[in-house]
């Protein structure tokens, strides 16, 4: 028996972790059975797994000590998101009569 950690956050992002025992051999989809209820519905809406980070298959094999991550899909483009946190915080400074440090304007 192998000893396999799953790791997923659910809807509201809260954080759910579980040590599994697997037999020598098992693959990713054969985590599915013995998740708990919270980690279960988890990987119905995955978009992806991984191990350490690593995107894999449902077909892979996992080793002891492996790592499966449960992937979400992203809510925003994080470039997208970084853009618009950034034009708020030049807003806010200029606001203040604060120089924004790039443009050296306000």
């Amino acid at each position: 028996m192998i000893q396999v950690e799953v790791v997923g956050f659910d809807s509201e992002g809260k954080f759910h972790r579980t040590d599994l025992s697997l037999p020598e051999g098992a693959t990713v989809a054969d985590l599915l059975p013995g998740l708990e209820p919270t980690l279960h519905a988890i990987w119905k809406r995955a978009s992806g797994f991984s191990v350490w980070g690593r995107l894999v298959t449902p077909d892979t094999l996992v080793r002891a000590g492996d790592r499966v991550a449960l992937l979400s899909a992203l809510k925003a483009d994080p470039k997208e998101a970084r853009r618009l946190r950034v034009e708020g915080a030049r807003r806010a400074n200029a606001e203040q009569g604060r120089f924004d440090r790039w443009t050296r304007s306000r």
